[in-house]
């Protein structure tokens, strides 16, 4: 019995969550110059680049670009979730998404031909605020490389790249990406469970 009491107790002093459909959670709103847009990617560097998120979200989803000389049916994106550019992480997720040709080319260092990325992962859990996105891509190799926009736009700080554990350099412009997921919200419990409830703890108290 007083397993109920402490079940139906809780059950008042807690709100449900719920999130809401799939959508944009953060544009970094950079503006693409694909003939000076490639920074080296791949398990050897990383890419950072700071967001924000205006409400506690299920992030699932990222959209980005890459330059590729070979190209690619797809994409693995391991993305690290940190506190800020080089802090401390406070999740990882591993993405896979298609590569889609854009039609662009970037003749930064050599020739390579863009791609647009839409790679998905399991949910991330962050509550509203700033946070940075560290970036790794394979397959590894010079070949590919992250889509970047100008200095003036974008979010924030602009991005920083990292080689293995050397210092973090700094750069003037911003890493072009998007995050999607689902918005969590709060919903109280209804005023009609509300007065069940407070009844059927008062019925088992005098029980």
């Amino acid at each position: 019995m007083c397993f109920f009491k402490l079940l139906l107790a809780t059950l008042l002093i807690l709100n449900f969550s719920s999130a809401t459909a799939s959508s944009l959670l953060f544009d970094n709103g950079a503006t693409l110059d694909p003939t000076n847009a490639t920074w080296n990617v791949g398990s050897f560097y990383k890419i950072y680049d700071d967001f924000e998120l205006m409400q506690d979200s299920q992030v699932t989803g990222i959209d980005f670009r890459i330059y590729s000389v070979s190209g690619g049916s797809g994409v693995v994106a391991n993305l690290s979730f940190y506190d800020t550019i080089g802090g401390t992480i406070i999740e990882s997720a591993r993405a896979v998404g298609p590569a889609t040709p854009n039609g662009t080319t970037s003749t930064n260092f050599n020739v390579r031909f863009g791609y647009d990325v839409a790679a998905t992962f399991p949910e991330v859990v962050l509550s509203a605020g700033i946070y940075a996105l560290g970036i790794t891509v394979s397959p590894n190799g010079s070949n590919l490389a992250v889509g970047i926009g100008s200095g003036d736009t974008g979010f924030g700080s602009p991005l920083s790249q990292q080689f293995f554990t050397d210092p973090i350099i700094d750069h003037a412009e911003h890493m072009v990406f998007s995050l999607h997921g689902e918005i969590i919200t709060s919903v109280p419990i209804p005023a009609a469970l509300w007065l069940f409830t407070t009844g059927l703890l008062g019925m088992i108290g005098v029980a």
